[in-house]
């Protein structure tokens, strides 16, 4: 189980991780994985309204992102990004989903706003 404050900076981390999905400021992959770690140590990585970002993990595993793109072949890792490109374009709406569902769920601010 985890620590009270290791929930709460999750919890932080993983809206702040939301929005930079959705803006455009998070590379989707790394940070759907991101979204979901966070998630985990919530105890949310199993409800319905984020279980997608599971499965975008799963799916988007076989795919190099990041520094360990340095150790690919250059044309493997071209005919992979075209399927990586169609992967993402296939859940991207769904992460989005995911997202807002986070943002509105687990960002404190929102509850304060006033209507």
């Amino acid at each position: 189980m985890a620590r009270p404050s290791d929930i709460e900076e999750s919890r932080i981390k993983a809206v702040a991780a939301a929005r930079a999905l959705l803006d455009g400021s998070m590379y989707f992959v790394e940070g759907c994985r991101l979204i979901w770690r966070h998630l985990s140590v919530m105890g949310l990585d199993h409800d319905t309204d984020f279980m997608i970002l599971v499965g975008i993990d799963s799916e988007m595993d076989l795919f190099a992102v990041g520094s360990e793109r340095q150790h690919w072949n250059p044309e493997a890792l071209e005919a992979q990004d075209i399927e990586m490109e169609r992967a993402i374009a296939h859940y991207r709406p769904m992460a989005e989903v995911a997202c807002r569902k986070i943002i509105e769920r687990l960002d404190n601010r929102i509850a304060t706003k006033p209507d």
